[in-house]
Order: C-alpha cells, then structure tokens, then sequence
C-alpha cells in the first residue's frame, strides 16, 4: 500500500519517533502538529508537495533546496527566529507564515502569500509578478510605502483586515489591474486617497468596515463599474458620497450601517432605486430622523432594506 498523506497531531510538544524514510518517494501531503523532529528527519520528507508545520518548535527553517517538490507550505510557528530559507524551495508556490518573531527574507515564484502575526512591512513576498493573491492579517502594519504593490499585475485579491493602517498611499494599487477583491477592514484608516481605485476596474469586493473613516471622496467609485459588494459599514461616515457608484451600477449589497448619516441626497437614491431589484441596502444603527427623498413604493422595489435603529 503506497502512502501519500500523513498528518500526525498531538496535544503536546513530542518527539517524533518513527523513521518514514521508506515513504521518501510517495508521500505528497504532509501536516504535523507539535511533533519535534531532528534535521535528518526533517530531510526525509524532501519530495512532499505539500507540508503544514504547526507548533513543532521549530526555531529555524532548514534547508528548502532539496525539497524540489515543495508546492505549499503552512508554517505556524511561534518559536520562529529565523525564515530565511524559504526563498530556498525551487517550486514554492503558496505560502502561509505564522511566525511573529522570524526574520523573513522574500520568496519569489509565488502565487499565494499568506502572512498572519507577521512584521510585514515590506516587499517580503518576492518579485510579485506571478502573484495572485496577497493576505497579511492580524499583523502590525501600520504604513505601507507607494511601492508595496510594484509589478504586481496579476494581483486578484488582496486582504490587509486587522492590522493597524492609518493610511494608504495614492499609487498603492496602480500596479494591480486585476484586483477584484480588497480587504482593508479593521483597521485604523480615517482617510482613503481619491485615486485609490483609479485602476481598479475589475474590483467586485470592497470592504472598508470596521475604519475610522468619516467621509468618502466622492469620485472614489468612478472607475468600479464591476462592483458587487461594498462595506462601509462600522465607520463615522456623516455623508455618502455623490456618485456612489457611477456608471453602469451592479451592486448586490451596500452596508452603510453604524455609521453617523444624517440624510441621503437624492444624488444617492436616483442610481440605487435603478439597480434595487438585485439591492440589498443596510442603513441600520445611523442618525436618519426621515428619509425625504425616496417614497415608500420605491422602498418596496428592493430585494432588501434595513432601516431599524436609528437614533
């Protein structure tokens, strides 16, 4: 019988004890969980395609060069110091690091990067021009520099939610013509640029929740004629802006709840009551004492709406 996924978890840092060197040409798959292993062990598994390594103890990546198979690998490992050899793996293709403490170094080739609890505040994913797909959450960015995102065209989702952004350059997402979804939720942003979604053409998921934000320029969404889904809900927003959005209007949900409104212009309802149909609007937990310029038949146009608690 021919092994080809092992996955070994225990409640309990222990030594690895078994030698599967035999298993050295088929295993593929390949997780363990606070097992401690010796280098040479470790080597063993050099032809697996996929490893996950979760509190194993591991202060060090080894040598990744001989893994020519390695395709993904999760590494969650709060001992970490030091991640540097993970550029080593030829193939390393989607990557999930969890290692708050490990100096990094970037990995090329990469099509997923995923960094969680990681100091990410620089280019640590490599050249990025097979990336795909970009996540760097519940970590400590606070500032990211105009270049963060150079070359990064075949970018589709890019996810930044809980970290500490006070801000975003202009030119963040110049580079990502492809992005459909971006994540920038729970953080700290009081402020996005006008320009911010100026290439952004392909963009469906917008989520803005969770921020400080207390307005929204107004020709933000001039260029999002794709969109599907925008949260802008859990801010300070006192006003919506004038051409949210503009052109052809597909939204399928707009949450605007728990927020500050006061009123909503008639340059608001004339394009959501066109799409209503396909809409659902959330305007709950804001200050909206009479909503003057949209009749109740037209509210009944909507595949939903929540207006309730208002205060």
């Amino acid at each position: 019988m021919t092994l080809t996924e092992l996955s070994i978890h225990s409640e309990r840092l222990v030594k690895l004890e078994n030698d599967f060197s035999h298993f050295d040409d088929t295993l593929q798959r390949l997780s363990l969980k606070k097992i401690s292993m010796t280098t040479d062990q470790f080597m063993s598994f050099r032809n697996v395609v996929n490893l996950s390594l979760i509190e194993t103890g591991l202060e060090e990546i080894p040598d990744l060069s001989l893994f020519s198979r390695l395709e993904y690998l999760s590494v969650r490992e709060g001992r970490l110091l030091d991640a540097r050899r993970l550029a080593a793996a030829p193939a390393l293709r989607a990557l999930v690091l969890e290692a708050p403490d490990a100096a990094l170094a970037a990995v090329p080739r990469l099509k997923r990067a995923t960094f969680i609890n990681a100091y990410a505040t620089d280019r640590i994913f490599g050249n990025c021009s097979e990336l795909e797909s970009l996540s760097v959450e519940r970590g400590s960015l606070n500032a990211l520099r105009a270049g963060w995102l150079a070359g990064c065209a075949r970018l589709r989702r890019l996810d930044l939610h809980d970290n500490l952004l006070e801000a975003l350059p202009d030119s963040l997402l110049t580079d990502a013509v492809a992005l459909t979804y971006l994540d920038l939720s729970h953080n700290m942003l009081r402020a996005l640029p006008s320009d911010l979604l100026k290439r952004s053409k392909t963009l469906t998921h917008l989520n803005v929740s969770h921020n400080l934000l207390t307005a929204v320029p107004n020709d933000l969404f001039v260029h999002t004629r794709q969109l599907l889904r925008l949260d802008l809900n859990h801010n300070r927003l006192t006003a919506v802006p004038s051409t949210l959005p503009n052109g052809p209007f597909e939204l399928k949900r707009l949450d605007l709840s728990h927020n500050q409104l006061t009123d909503l212009p008639e340059s608001f309802w004339f394009p959501v009551t066109a799409i209503a149909s396909d809409l659902n609007l959330d305007l709950s937990h804001n200050k909206l004492s009479q909503l003057l310029n949209v009749s109740s038949t037209e509210m009944k146009l909507f595949k939903g709406i929540n207006l309730s608690h208002q205060l």
